[in-house]
């Protein structure tokens, strides 16, 4: 795996102790809070904000 990572643009739909549920306005998926790398805002429900994620859990989520 690689250790790249992007930023990108979301709503938090959900959010759990454990997982946020992401949305980029066309595609939603649970993310685990772990691999989240960094935010801009806290991440609860309604939460429009940009998030850092690994580039191999985007493109498995399919939010890129």
């Amino acid at each position: 795996m690689s250790n790249d990572t992007e930023w990108i643009d979301v709503t938090v739909v959900a959010a759990t102790d454990k997982a946020v549920l992401l949305t980029n306005g066309k595609d939603e998926a649970w993310i685990p809070r772990s691999q989240i790398v960094d935010e801009e805002e806290t991440l609860a429900k309604g939460v429009a904000t940009r998030v850092e994620i690994p580039m191999w859990l985007l493109e498995k989520s399919g939010l890129v």
